[in-house]
Formats: C-alpha cells, structure tokens, sequence
C-alpha cells in the first residue's frame, strides 16, 4: 500500500475513533462514584444521582445497600436517588413543578408515606427495615405500569390538537376570538366539542379538524379544556 494512502486511513481511523460516543456508565460505576462532584448549590445532587435516577427503578434498586452506608453524605445521595426515581415512576419530573390535574404529586406521596419512605439519620435497624420494603416495592413495581393520571394535563391537551390547529384555523374568518370547548372521555378520545364564536358551516370544519386528537387515557371519566382557535 502507498505510504500516502496508508497514513490516510490511518487518520480517517482515528477521527472514526474519536467519533464513537463513550459508552454509558453501568449502574456499578455510578453507584461507586455516587459521592464525586456534588452541585455546589444543591449537595445533595451529583452526576452519579442524576444518572442513577434516570436509570428508573432500576437505579433505585442500585443504591439499596447504599441506604444502610456508614457515610451519611452517601446516605444522602442513595436516598436522593430512590426518591427521585420512585418520582419519575409516577411520572413526576424534578423541576417541573406540580400537574394537580394529573395527581402524580399526589400518587408519589402516597406511596412514599405507604412503603415508609426512608429516614438516613434513623438507626441502622430502621434502615434496613427501609431496604426491605423498598426491595420489596421495586419488585412489585418493576414492569408495571404506573396508574394513568387523574385527568390529562393541559399540555398533553394542546399537544394533541397541535397539528390540528392550522386546519381548524383555516376554517374560520371571524375577526373576534374563537375558541372551542372540549371534553374528553377517559379512553382519550375526544366525545363532545362545543364551538364559540362560529356558527354552522365554519364550527362543523372547526370540529371536523379537531376530531382526530387523542390524550393518553386517564382516570376520571371525562375532562374538558377550552382550547383557542383564532385569532
């Protein structure tokens, strides 16, 4: 082979090299480096606990001998992690702030108050009383589907009639507003659309665009949100 070819593809192997992503931590290297580069502002955080946490219960699980450590700033972060992904198993996202219409804050605290949650300044005894029932819960849970929301959240309302809107607005040239009102069956299908601010011809294409939008199915029986069309 040339010389000239052979360092060519020597150096379009190495950029390929370079390219490749680094692979993603495994749940023992993030359950050993648990305590390294705590948030300045917020101790009880490090990249480990963010990983570990988006790992879902399988994160949880992870850090259950952690929450018996002899370290309470260990303590603090492995319980940091099982609260945080016994959160996101009932849909509860750290920062996003409450969706009271969904109940997801609500089902977390429930059972977290129902399994015990976990105290890291208790006694020894009393947290490996709190590894077994956490055990025990991510058993059962693991697999499972969290229960559907009480009622569908405004967001996951507009972002099913999102691409809808442009048709729905096309059919209407009213110069005031216009707005429908729809209410949804648990299924997540839409079940009754009453339209204001235009009649006859124009709300039945208002309606016709809007039909097709679905939410995931929930809770309730019926949940109903005014949604603007124009102007």
């Amino acid at each position: 082979m040339p010389r000239a070819l052979a360092v060519l593809l020597i150096i379009a192997m190495g950029h390929t090299a370079r390219a490749q992503p680094a692979p993603a931590p495994t749940l023992a290297e993030l359950v050993r480096t648990i305590d390294d580069d705590p948030d300045i502002l917020h101790g009880d955080y490090t990249p480990a606990v963010w990983a570990l946490c988006g790992r879902g219960l399988d994160g949880a699980e992870a850090i259950l001998p952690l929450l018996e450590a002899p370290s309470d700033t260990t303590r603090m972060h492995a319980g940091t992690v099982l609260a945080c992904a016994v959160a996101r198993y009932f849909r509860v996202r750290p920062g996003q702030g409450d969706t009271a219409e969904a109940g997801d804050d609500r089902r977390f605290a429930q059972a977290w108050k129902a399994t015990g949650g976990y105290d890291r300044a208790a006694p020894l005894v009393a947290r490996h009383a709190a590894v077994l029932r956490w055990q025990r819960w991510i058993t059962t849970h693991r697999g499972v589907a969290p229960p559907p929301p009480d009622h569908p959240s405004t967001d996951a309302i507009r972002a099913a009639v999102a691409p809808r809107l442009a048709t729905a607005k096309a059919c209407t040239r009213a110069t005031g507003r216009v707005w429908v009102d729809l209410t949804f069956r648990s299924s997540g299908a839409i079940t009754r659309m009453r339209v204001h601010g235009e009649t006859g011809a124009a709300a039945r294409c208002i309606q016709r665009a809007l039909a097709p939008g679905r939410v995931p199915p929930f809770a309730e029986a019926s949940a109903t949100i005014a949604i603007g069309v124009a102007p």
